[in-house]
C-alpha cells in the first residue's frame, strides 16, 4: 500500500482543475465521444445518466467503503472486458521513501532476491536494479542505501561476487 506523503496532504486537499456539480459535468461532457472515468462515484454517475466511458477505472469502493448494490450492478453491467489487477510487492522501500515512482521486485533461481526501481531525487530519475541476493532483507538493505545515496557523490569502491547461471529461453 502507498501511502500519501505528508508534504502532498495539503496540496491534494484542494482541487485540481475546475471543480464542477453533477449537472455541469453533464452538459459539459455530454457531446464529448472519448470519456475515461477515474473512480466509482464519477463512473456511476456518467453512467446513471447514459453517458458511456470508453474506459474506466473502478475498485468498486467509494471513500474507501464498499460501493453499494446499485452502484455495483450498474458498474458491472457496463462494457465488454473487465481486468482485475491484483497488485503485490515485497519492496519494504516504497512504504518508506515517497520518491519510488515504479517498484518491481521478484525472484528466481539464477537471480536470486531482486528489484527494479524508479526512483525521482533531485529532479533527476534514477534506475535501480538489485540482483542476486539470498534473502528480503539483503535486498532492502541494498536499496535502502542506493536511494539515500547522493546521486552525484561518486559511489564509494565496493566489490561483489559475481553471478554466473545459464538460462534457456523456450
Amino acid at each position: 500500500m502507498r501511502v500519501l506523503p505528508d508534504k502532498l496532504r495539503d496540496k491534494l486537499k484542494e482541487p485540481i482543475g475546475q471543480l464542477v456539480d453533477e449537472e455541469k459535468l453533464l452538459k459539459i461532457l455530454k457531446h464529448e465521444k472519448h470519456v475515461v472515468s477515474v473512480g466509482d462515484q464519477v463512473t456511476y454517475t456518467l453512467l446513471k445518466h447514459g453517458i458511456s466511458p470508453i474506459f474506466c477505472v473502478v475498485d468498486f469502493k467509494v471513500k474507501r467503503n464498499k460501493i453499494p448494490s446499485d452502484f455495483n450492478e450498474l458498474i458491472r453491467s457496463f462494457g465488454k472486458k473487465t481486468v482485475k489487477i491484483h497488485l503485490h510487492n515485497t519492496n519494504p522501500s516504497i512504504y518508506i521513501f515517497d520518491n519510488i515512482l515504479i517498484s518491481k521486485t521478484g525472484y528466481t533461481n539464477p537471480a536470486g532476491r531482486c528489484v527494479v526501481m524508479l526512483v525521482e531525487k533531485n529532479n533527476t530519475y534514477n534506475g535501480i536494479v538489485i540482483l542476486g541476493q539470498k534473502n528480503v532483507s539483503a535486498r532492502s538493505k541494498i536499496a535502502t542505501d542506493l536511494i539515500k545515496a547522493d546521486p552525484l557523490k561518486k559511489p564509494e569502491e565496493k566489490t561483489y561476487e559475481p553471478i554466473e547461471f545459464d538460462f534457456e529461453i523456450q
